[in-house]
């Protein structure tokens, strides 16, 4: 009788274990890797958040050139291959063109010159409109 009470605590108590062991082994390995990160970011602020972007540049020059690679692959010919790299081109150009106006705008809107911030705001939405126009003349109008 008491050996069948206590095989129902065993349960408990292993599961109870268990339970334990996974919280400290997260809290270890969340103390591995934050901890430094958070030191750094503290301690030198300037060179974590050049090496942040250095990586997200990175990522993101990787996903553009996997894309480009994988366009080429699969064009059927030659043409088809020119206006798929030139499309994504200037599609990139355009999105950086875009974030770095936008950004300016909200510099400029957090340095305390509004007026500025809107000028850099409608100059932002006109460009992409232009380079969106832009890109599909210029690809219509792409010869071999």
């Amino acid at each position: 009788m008491i050996k069948q009470i206590f095989s129902g605590f065993t349960g408990i108590i292993k599961s109870s274990i268990i339970v334990i062991v996974c919280i400290a082994v997260c809290t270890a390995l969340c103390f591995a890797f934050v901890w430094p990160v958070w030191f750094v970011s503290q301690n030198h602020p300037d060179g974590f958040t050049t090496f942040v972007l250095i990586l997200f540049s990175a990522l993101i020059l990787y996903a553009i050139v996997r894309k480009v690679y994988s366009s080429i692959k699969k064009a059927p010919d030659k043409k088809a291959k020119k206006t798929l790299i030139f499309k994504l081109v200037f599609k990139t150009l355009r999105a950086v063109l875009s974030i770095g106006l936008i950004i300016a705008a909200v510099n400029s809107v957090m340095g305390g010159h509004r007026a500025a911030g809107a000028v850099w705001l409608v100059v932002s939405i006109v460009s992409f409109g232009l380079t969106g126009s832009l890109s599909n003349y210029i690809s219509s109008r792409i010869k071999l």
